[in-house]
């Protein structure tokens, strides 16, 4: 994730700007379709405060990419084109162009709810791990829907980027390597920002 890189580094600032761009046009056309007056309710998966991410899977899938790297896995040119192509807004940057530019003038936020939801999977492995059941078998029973979750949403963007399928059976065998028996190294205790947009009566061109 883009979100991973230093906060000076040139391509995490072209996703930035590509992000508020994108965000700033869908304001603008709901901004058409909303009667003045009317509400807009939005979860928009979200960074931390400083810009980074909360979920621990993302840093066990980065030292995954790392080691493949490091054992000429994957060349630097096919490194840099593995991309999850998400970029995770701040609240700040959520809010930026909702009191500044031309967006300020159509949408008025009314309410504003920041939260660390958390991961679905921890939370059964430890409600789990309470009944006394076989430790060891609730752990990989847990690890395997971490993982299939995963595939899920990962498997098309990794072939997007022109991934081969040793490559990318590769990367998910370093994953599995780097989890062991800790599922909480796959944990996806996301950051939402929970925000209620009201459309302004008077905005200058409607």
């Amino acid at each position: 994730w883009a979100n991973q890189l230093a906060r000076d580094n040139e391509q995490r600032k072209v996703w930035e700007e590509k992000s508020r761009n994108d965000w700033e046009r869908f304001l603008t056309l709901r901004a058409k379709e909303v009667l003045p007056g009317g509400s807009m309710v939005l979860h928009i998966q979200s960074s931390m405060c400083d810009g980074s991410l909360s979920e621990g899977a993302a840093v066990t899938l980065q030292e995954a990419k790392c080691r493949m790297l490091r054992d000429a896995e994957l060349t630097e040119d096919e490194a840099a084109s593995i991309v999850i192509p998400e970029y995770m807004k701040s609240p700040v940057e959520i809010l930026d162009p909702l009191y500044f530019g031309s967006n300020a003038r159509f949408w008025s936020v009314e309410e504003l709810e920041y939260v660390r939801i958390p991961c679905p999977f921890m939370e059964e492995f430890g409600e789990r791990c309470k009944t006394g059941c076989n430790e060891p078998l609730i752990v990989d029973e847990i690890i395997e829907k971490q993982m299939r979750t995963l595939h899920a949403f990962m498997d098309s963007s990794l072939e997007h980027c022109g991934c081969k399928k040793e490559t990318i059976k590769a990367f998910w065998a370093h994953v599995r390597a780097i989890v062991d028996t800790n599922p909480s190294s796959l944990s996806v205790d996301i950051m939402g920002t929970f925000i209620v947009l009201r459309r302004r009566v008077a905005a200058v061109h409607d």
